[in-house]
C-alpha cells in the first residue's frame, strides 16, 4: 500500500519553502510589510500562485511563518548556544528574539494582531504561539534537572504563564501602550519576577540581581553574542 506524502516533504520542496521564507524576509527588510504580496512572493520564488496559497494559504500564513522561521534561526545561533543552559538561555532567547521588534516593527505589530485576531482556521498562530511556550518548557526541564526549581513545580503551567506574558506585553505595545524600548525590558523583566518564586537560592538570587538591572535600566538589544553565565 502506497504512503500518502504531506505537503511540501520532499527535499527539494523543504528547500523550496526556505527560499520562499527567506525571499518574504528580504523583501520585509528593503520595503516594509506593504511590499508584501502572494504574486509578488511568488514570482521572485519561481513558484505559481496557485502553489503559494497551498502551501501557507494565505498572506497572514506566510507572515507568520516568516516571523517563526527568523525566531528558529535566532534561537539556533551562536549567542543563545554559549548560554548557560536553564534559566539563563530563556532569558537570553527572550532578549534575542527582541530583534525583529527593533529590526522590522511594522512587520512584527501586525504578526501581533494577526496572532491576537486568530481563531482555529488561521494557519500557523497556534503554532507561533504554542512555539514560545515549547521554548520555556525546554528551558524549564533542564533548570529542573539542574535544580535550579523547587520541587512540585508545574513546568507545562509556569511554561503556559511565561508564554502568555510574553504575547501580552506584546500586545500592548502593538497597541501603542508602551514604547519599544519599554517591550525590550519588560518581556525580560516579566519572565525574572515569574521565575522568582519558583527558583532555588542560588538561582534567585541571581534572578533578583537581574530583576534591579532590568529596573534600573533597559537592556540594550545587541546583534553581538550575549553571555549569561549561571
Amino acid at each position: 500500500m502506497a504512503v500518502k506524502r504531506g505537503p511540501y516533504d520532499s527535499d527539494l520542496q523543504r528547500q523550496r519553502r526556505s527560499q520562499i521564507l527567506l525571499n518574504t524576509r528580504e523583501l520585509l527588510e528593503s520595503e516594509g510589510i506593504e511590499g508584501i504580496s502572494m504574486a509578488r512572493i511568488a514570482k521572485m520564488s519561481s513558484v505559481s500562485t496557485k502553489t503559494l496559497y497551498n502551501i501557507f494559504v494565505n498572506r497572514e500564513g506566510l507572515l507568520l511563518q516568516a516571523a517563526a522561521n527568523r525566531l528558529d534561526e535566532l534561537v539556533g545561533s551562536a549567542s543563545i548556544q554559549i548560554a548557560t543552559p536553564g534559566i539563563p538561555r530563556l532569558l537570553a532567547i527572550t532578549e534575542l528574539a527582541m530583534l525583529p521588534f527593533r529590526d522590522n516593527p511594522e512587520f512584527m505589530k501586525t504578526v501581533v494582531a494577526i496572532v491576537v485576531a486568530a481563531n482555529e482556521n488561521t494557519p500557523g498562530a497556534g503554532e507561533r504561539v504554542g512555539r514560545v511556550q515549547m521554548l520555556a518548557y525546554d528551558a524549564l526541564v533542564v533548570a529542573r534537572e539542574n535544580d535550579e526549581l523547587k520541587s512540585g513545580v508545574d513546568l507545562q503551567e509556569l511554561s503556559l504563564i511565561i508564554a502568555a506574558n510574553q504575547w501580552g506585553v506584546a500586545l500592548m505595545w502593538q497597541q501603542n501602550m508602551i514604547s519599544l524600548e519599554q517591550l525590550i525590558r519588560q518581556s525580560n523583566l516579566n519572565h525574572v519576577i515569574t521565575l522568582i518564586p519558583f527558583c532555588t537560592d542560588g538561582r534567585k538570587q541571581w534572578l533578583e540581581e537581574r530583576m534591579d538591572t532590568f529596573q534600573h535600566a533597559i537592556t540594550p538589544v545587541s546583534k553581538q553574542p550575549i553571555r549569561l553565565s549561571s
